[in-house]
């Protein structure tokens, strides 16, 4: 289960002003009904620390002075009576004796004038110093120096030890905003209703030998984006379910995170590695797929230890302990898709893995022309790049980007000259090059072709990957690995990682080689389909973690199109499996004819070259085939669906 102290123990203390709740109607008819603090509220009233100002009035939000705190830690404690203290200020006050037994076991303290100040209010930072010294009498010191919140600098450095502390046992509790941070507020006044709720918790910390408090709470958030809690705390996962069903509240806390919710985007955040995984199961055995982290996936439902996610069109499972989720209402500048100038450009978001975690711009770009149901000025959604919905969430239309879906078993109708002219364009006029006067792509336009002949690769497809892993030519590990494609370049450690080359036409033979063998025949250990895809099919699959790679390079291959003249867009009538297991054969029969391969699953796309009659007047497609040592193949027509767009 994830654990709420887990990014630097960033739980933050409840402040009345960021919050409205909702009241338990089974609740006494005072002024604790419905508080946000009721259940803390009524159990420090029955241990008797805190009592009433008036029938039915215990005046919950009402501000605590120095010398009431120091008496509710004197009552709470059951400190020894007759104590003293040498404060100026305190001779005759009502309290007096309150506040010398808090003084006497060392758990208050003065002023450098000699006084206590009594009726001045105690702000939560400083009740956060006198919780610490109790635990640390109790031997529940914490080695915690600071506690992450967004507000954290306003925190005395006095007292931030001692804030991490209470965090650390879950005595300080979630204030989300509605950017999703949390805050402490730590100058601000306390109220008695926090007052009661740090004791309260520390002698239940204390009770239990020091096991963090850390519950379940459901909560939804208002039309202002409040966030609004139930007012109980829940011991289990399962219980904080039932209440979020019962109640319509769709979110549940553990501590601070959100664990589960209605609907939303989830963020990958491994606090161990540079990607995170996606299963195929709620067991988390059987790996999917991967994805970088900071990059965002669709919420589709939470258990206890997993969350189901759509990402780039794949459903799957990641660990709670390794995301982060935030509801729609929270969720700011998310990933979109637009339409201008004739063009589809995909503008791409990612979630900063620091305090405060923004939304981070990634860039644009244009990746394919613009589908005619599209209009200009509006963000559409996808989660696939393929299926776009409306700000509104209604179903705006289809649309396959085509080199996208380009079979890397095709040709090119380029030549050497044609992508060498390319390279030289790029130097010309990208401001990559405007500090940077060499690629180690120039003059490479026969390797690529060859590596085509060689191994049954798309030559231009093969150049698009080169161009984005090796940032046009330019990348560190392009220029001193003299590898264009990130060969062995794992994200944990790319650099050291990446294979070394005597030459970057080396490079380009290998790409071609382990692509065909590994990714494109059928056989290969990471073959999901011979298109460049997303994580639900292709080659992004398996190759890059992340999960616009396929698209990106989809963007390069469109932009050289369109400047060498569009002589490979559309040049190949494209289409897709509309059913799983689709049997690719050798001849346009079932007769006597085995299966060279399966294409697994749907929206697996062929390039068509030509429709044949076979038996009994059956219409099938010949297809490039994926297998290595067959050109072509064929396949039934009723399970292909014809994508040209």
């Amino acid at each position: 289960m994830k654990k709420a102290i887990l990014k630097g123990a960033s739980v933050v203390l409840l402040t009345g002003s960021l919050f409205t709740y909702q009241a338990d109607p089974a609740a006494a008819e005072d002024d604790l009904s419905g508080h946000s603090l009721e259940e803390e509220m009524r159990d420090a009233i029955d241990r008797g620390f805190l009592r009433g100002m008036g029938e039915n009035y215990y005046a919950p939000d009402l501000d605590v002075t120095r010398a009431q705190f120091a008496t509710f830690f004197a009552r709470a404690l059951d400190l020894p009576r007759g104590g003293s203290s040498e404060f100026e200020d305190v001779e005759d006050h009502q309290l007096l004796a309150g506040i010398e037994r808090a003084a006497e076991a060392g758990l208050v303290g003065g002023y450098p004038d000699g006084t206590f100040r009594p009726d001045d209010n105690i702000s939560r930072q400083e009740m956060a110093a006198m919780v610490e010294r109790v635990l640390n009498n109790e031997g529940l010191s914490v080695d915690a120096e600071e506690a992450l919140f967004a507000d954290a600098d306003d925190i005395h450095p006095d007292f931030q030890g001692a804030v991490a502390a209470s965090a650390h046992y879950g005595i300080i509790l979630g204030a989300p905003t509605a950017s999703g941070e949390f805050r402490f507020s730590p100058r601000d006044d306390a109220t008695r209703a926090q007052a009661a709720a740090f004791i309260e918790r520390m002698l239940t910390v204390i009770e239990e030998d020091g096991e963090p408090l850390i519950d379940y709470r459901v909560a939804s958030i208002n039309e202002e984006g409040e966030v609004q809690f139930q007012p109980q705390d829940l011991a289990t996962f399962d219980q904080a379910v039932q209440q979020a069903e019962q109640s319509g509240d769709p979110i549940v806390f553990y501590g601070q995170e959100i664990v589960r919710m209605d609907e939303g985007v989830v963020y990958a955040n491994n606090p161990d590695s540079a990607i995170t995984y996606v299963y195929e199961n709620e067991g988390l055995t059987d790996r999917l797929t991967y994805i970088t982290n900071g990059m965002e996936m669709d919420y589709v439902d939470a258990g206890e230890d997993w969350v189901q996610v759509e990402v780039a069109g794949s459903v799957g499972f990641v660990d709670q302990e390794e995301v982060e989720l935030v509801p729609t209402e929270m969720a700011e500048s998310r990933s979109h898709y637009t339409i201008g100038s004739g063009m589809l450009y995909h503008h791409i978001y990612s979630r900063s893995l620091e305090e405060p975690a923004d939304p981070i711009a990634q860039g644009q770009y244009a990746f394919d022309d613009a589908p005619a149901f599209m209009e200009e000025g509006v963000e559409y959604r996808s989660s696939n790049g393929r299926d776009f919905y409306t700000p509104e969430g209604e179903f705006a239309g289809q649309h396959y980007s085509y080199f996208n879906y380009l079979p890397a078993s095709s040709t090119t109708n380029y030549t050497a000259e044609d992508l060498d002219s390319y390279i030289e364009h790029l130097m010309a006029t990208h401001s990559r090059f405007d500090n940077i006067d060499s690629s180690q792509m120039e003059d490479l336009g026969e390797a690529f072709l060859e590596a085509e002949e060689d191994h049954g690769i798309n030559a231009f497809l093969l150049f698009g990957i080169a161009l984005s892993e090796s940032a046009l030519g330019t990348s560190e590990i392009a220029n001193d690995h003299n590898n264009l494609f990130g060969l062995d370049a794992i994200d944990d450690g790319a650099y050291d990682g990446a294979s070394q080359f005597d030459e970057p036409a080396d490079s380009v033979d290998a790409a071609g080689e382990r692509l065909s063998q590994q990714y494109i025949d059928p056989e290969g250990w990471s073959a999901r389909g011979s298109f460049l895809g997303t994580k639900s099919g292709g080659m992004n699959v398996y190759y890059a973690s992340d999960p616009h790679w396929g698209q990106k390079i989809a963007g390069h291959m469109y932009r050289a199109d369109q400047v060498l003249g569009g002589e490979d867009l559309h040049s190949y009538d494209l289409g897709v499996s509309n059913t799983a297991g689709l049997n690719v054969r050798s001849e346009p029969t079932t007769v006597n004819n085995e299966p060279l391969y399966e294409l697994e699953q749907e929206n697996h796309s062929v390039a068509i070259l030509d429709a044949v009659e076979g038996e009994g007047g059956a219409i099938w497609y010949e297809i490039y085939s994926d297998q290595l040592g067959e050109e072509t193949a064929y396949v039934h027509s009723s399970y292909i669906d014809r994508i040209n767009n």
